[in-house]
């Protein structure tokens, strides 16, 4: 069985502070910093791939809107900046131990505290079908041999977890 951990995250300057540019290097870094206060070899080992990472993140945004381009933008005090990471299962698992443990991280040198708005983690396991034999070619295009398992993680504390149950289909791995 294998997971995706997908993090959405929240970082509230403690001072302004302004954002220019594509800021997906910036959610990555701040990624590998929090994931390096638990495991600083597996980060720089993270940082120095040069083949797919097993880790990926999406660009700051503010306000609703995504910073990725060269207009400078302030950022007040407090304001929520979002971004969300998308971990597989054994960076996953080392980024939530980091994430229970940090609870600031430094934005340009600003000190900038981080919640956790929401942990989904999304398994996928072979379906008992899988095993009944060979199909007919249009069954078999239309059924995945394995069925896809979520589970939502209510951040309660800053040091506590709660599963959440969840309905819906999540998106496939290679859309998040």
């Amino acid at each position: 069985m294998s997971a995706i951990f997908v993090f959405n995250l929240i970082l509230r300057p403690s001072s302004a502070l302004v954002l220019s540019g594509f800021t997906g290097t910036v959610s990555m870094s701040i990624a590998l910093g929090v994931l390096g206060r638990v495991d600083g070899e597996l980060a720089r080992r993270l940082h120095d791939l040069k083949t797919p990472k097993p880790i990926s993140v999406t660009p700051i945004r503010h306000n609703g809107n995504v910073l990725w381009d060269s207009r400078a933008r302030l950022v007040a005090p407090g304001d929520a900046l979002e971004f969300r990471v998308s971990a597989l299962e054994g960076v996953g698992v080392r980024l939530l131990d980091a994430l229970n443990s940090v609870d600031s991280v430094k934005l340009f040198n600003v000190d900038s505290k981080v919640e956790v708005k929401s942990i989904e983690v999304v398994s996928r396991r072979p379906r008992a079908s899988a095993a009944r034999g060979p199909r007919q070619p249009q069954q078999r295009a239309a059924a995945s041999p394995y069925q896809r398992q979520v589970a939502r993680l209510a951040w309660t504390s800053p040091h506590g977890l709660r599963a959440k149950p969840r309905t819906s289909r999540a998106p496939a791995p290679g859309q998040l």
